[in-house]
């Protein structure tokens, strides 16, 4: 958490702020992503709002295997300040998160449970609602390993990752491409198993022609 954060968070809750926080449930703080020291101000990650600051009785965590974000029951707000998410100190550490993350969101696309408690994704909601709609609705429908490719172009080109240097290349490239090829991988995995035993389980019907007579 950063400084201005704590003292943006320390004077919300004063009195003169109450009226403020009357009929608010949450706040949604900006993320701000270092890796390998540096700052990712690039390809769509700065600003990204999560939330992280809520009512105890009216936060919940998505009911997902990876990738779960909170959910709010109620009206939520935006603070100004950044918190700080360092998301590799150790590369080596960070590429065997990755690989097992790759694999549970191989399986939650295979089972295609949205049930429980989840963001509820609208083209108009607020930046996570908004995010989770373009996920379902445009990521999830284009064609496995070509759609890796296209989400690392346009982050990297049109989202002008390139500006964030030698370390931003490293991150958008493993976490944009080689970690979305590495999902798609994993799940043409599981539906060619999945194909598999579905085939092995249909009885194969065959006429005994021990007892068949040719009748004359």
């Amino acid at each position: 958490m950063t400084a201005p954060l704590r003292g943006e968070i320390q004077q919300l809750f004063t009195a003169q702020n109450q009226p403020r926080l009357n009929g608010i449930d949450g706040f949604l703080l900006c993320k701000r992503t270092i890796f390998l020291d540096r700052w990712i101000k690039h390809g769509g990650h700065y600003p990204s709002y999560h939330l992280r600051l809520f009512r105890r009785a009216k936060g919940f965590c998505e009911e997902k295997l990876y990738d779960q974000h909170f959910v709010v029951d109620g009206k939520i707000g935006q603070l100004q300040n950044d918190y700080l998410d360092v998301v590799c100190a150790d590369l080596d550490i960070w590429l065997q998160r990755h690989i097992r993350w790759a694999e549970l969101e191989a399986r939650q696309s295979l089972s295609n449970d949205r049930g429980g408690v989840t963001v509820r994704p609208k083209a108009l909601g607020n930046p996570i609602e908004r995010k989770r709609w373009l996920r379902n609705q445009v990521y999830d429908r284009a064609p496995l390993f070509l759609r890796g490719l296209g989400y690392w172009f346009y982050r990297y080109f049109f989202r002008l990752g390139f500006l964030d240097g030698k370390e931003g290349f490293i991150f958008h490239f493993l976490q944009g491409l080689w970690f979305r090829l590495l999902v798609d991988i994993k799940l043409a995995q599981l539906r060619k198993t999945e194909a598999s035993n579905q085939n092995s389980a249909i009885p194969n019907h065959k006429p005994d022609t021990e007892y068949l007579r040719v009748q004359p």
